[in-house]
């Protein structure tokens, strides 16, 4: 039965229940980037070129939650900071609730693929020396 273990939920419960003590001991990731205006010069620079569709835009929302929000992306918070969600939403030219759908989607593909994980990573990296 023990091999039935989500370590992931179980993380997420001992943070919720006790966020005193798990900061203790789960790393809380520092946002690389504060300025949530940057935003739009970082989607108008590496992501705005390309053809901007579905899979770009989960591409996209990782990256930003890398960048402003990394505990979001690792799946430890549920809530994103103030001000991201609006801003992708307007730039992605979608509603906020396809923003708050697309997180759940961007948490699993970053922890399953790999490619998509390498990608982020990649635009991370370029944004960082950019910007940070």
């Amino acid at each position: 039965m023990a091999d039935n273990i989500n370590y992931q939920i179980l993380g997420r419960k001992f943070y919720v229940l006790y966020p005193e003590l798990a900061g203790k001991h789960i790393n809380e990731s520092e946002p690389i980037l504060t300025d949530i205006n940057l935003i739009d010069e970082i989607f108008h620079e590496h992501f705005s070129k390309a053809k901007f569709n579905y899979q770009t835009r989960l591409t996209f929302i990782a990256v930003v939650l890398k960048l402003y929000d990394p505990d979001m992306l690792g799946g430890w918070k549920t809530k994103l900071c103030i001000g991201v969600r609006s801003r992708l939403s307007q730039l992605a030219g979608v509603r906020d609730e396809a923003i708050s759908n697309n997180l759940r989607i961007v948490r699993n593909y970053y922890e399953i693929y790999k490619g998509f994980k390498e990608k982020v990573d990649y635009f991370t990296r370029e944004i960082t020396n950019q910007y940070a």
